[in-house]
């Protein structure tokens, strides 16, 4: 975890400092593309605390996760068996997913000749039984493409939520202030900061990681004078369900 934090802290300094920069050069004024710079933070970020040394191979993997996930969202979701049809959409998310899979692989087999990385790539490698029977020849079962994918979004959300309501952008900014100083973060000051996790759960509530889950009926039921039979396949959206509590 300290670990972690230090890799965030390195690189969103290295961003906070390249605005400050160019606000300088702009004498004072100066619009930035938020989302371009982020997507840039998280991919430093995410193949840093992931792939370790080889983060610049986890930068070409977390563009490919990108490229996947822009794929996937345009795939049209509740139609059993449609990711298993060949259309041009599938093709192109099974060749990315074979793809990223290669990518990975060829990461996870480097690692028998280095030394021992403290990332998550590493962490998971050690949990993965199959990693010591498949001698490397194949990924184990506890990684695949989407155990990297990383929504960077979030953030642009959350500094949002912070424009549209400065009374709270101003109680985050005098708490950092407070328990920070001159200091960087670090892991125990940020288990310190009471409104800065107020801020960012509030955030996932509105705005979760995950828009909804599916879930498939084991038997028939009835919910809201809804007759739902076994076998449906339910789409649960999760916004819905943090902000309507009687649900």
């Amino acid at each position: 975890m300290r670990e972690m934090v230090r890799l965030m802290v390195e690189s969103t300094s290295k961003m906070i400092k390249l605005w400050d920069d160019e606000t300088r050069n702009s004498e004072g004024k100066l619009e930035v593309k938020v989302e371009d710079d982020l997507k840039s933070l998280s991919a430093d970020i995410i193949s840093r605390a992931c792939f370790g040394s080889s983060y610049a191979h986890g930068e070409q993997i977390f563009l490919k996760l990108q490229t996947l996930q822009m794929v996937m969202s345009k795939v049209p979701t509740g139609v059993p068996g449609l990711r298993h049809i060949p259309s041009k959409h599938n093709r192109e998310i099974w060749r990315l997913d074979k793809e990223i899979k290669a990518m990975i692989l060829k990461i996870v087999r480097a690692r028998r000749n280095l030394t021992y990385e403290k990332d998550l790539l590493q962490l998971i490698l050690d949990a993965a039984k199959s990693y010591e029977e498949s001698d490397c020849d194949q990924l184990p079962a506890d990684i695949s493409a989407e155990t990297f994918i990383v929504d960077n979004c979030k953030t642009s959300w959350c500094l949002m939520l912070l424009a549209a309501y400065p009374e709270w952008q101003a109680r985050g900014r005098a708490e950092v202030l407070d328990v920070c100083g001159s200091e960087l973060p670090n892991d125990a000051i940020l288990r310190r900061m009471k409104v800065l996790t107020m801020i960012i759960h509030e955030t996932l509530c509105l705005y979760p990681p995950v828009a909804f889950v599916v879930r498939e009926a084991l038997q028939d039921i009835s919910f809201k004078r809804i007759e739902i039979l076994k076998g449906t396949n339910i789409e649960i959206p999760i916004p819905i369900l943090h902000q309507q509590p009687e649900l």
